[in-house]
């Protein structure tokens, strides 16, 4: 009985086996067209912080539009702005950006700032960074 079930074996033939490989490649590659297309560009490098009060900066393009330099005055709501509101997400970023160097400075600056001192701390957002119009 077992010589039986030997010469009538499931097995599919050869041809089958490689259609069902080839399926499935060509699943594998859709899938991984599909994952690349929804990826973005890198973002643009950012330079690092370093404005002067009342200064402007260079014109920059990106993928969203074009970026113009502007003055905080120039910033619709600027001056009544929460600035204790934007604090804590600073004082967070800054435990990782601290280890590059050009940020280094400006945030051993930020965490010597009065977080209770809002015109101290407006003053530390106008000193250290640029504003752009979008």
């Amino acid at each position: 009985m077992d010589k039986m079930a030997n010469q009538y074996s499931l097995r599919a033939p050869r041809a089958s086996s490689s259609n069902t490989s080839w399926r499935g490649w060509l699943a594998l590659t859709g899938a991984a067209a599909l994952l690349a297309g929804c990826m973005s560009g890198p973002p643009p490098r950012i330079e690092g912080p370093g404005g002067v009060p009342g200064g402007k900066a260079p014109a920059t393009s990106s993928a969203a539009g074009r970026l113009q330099p502007a003055s905080w005055t120039e910033i619709g709501g600027w001056s009544q702005d929460d600035v204790r509101a934007a604090w804590p997400a600073l004082l967070a970023s800054c435990q990782a950006l601290k280890k590059r160097a050009d940020w280094n400075r400006v945030c051993a600056v930020g965490l010597m700032v009065d977080a209770g001192d809002l015109v101290a701390m407006r003053t530390y957002f106008e000193t250290n960074f640029l504003p752009y119009r979008v």
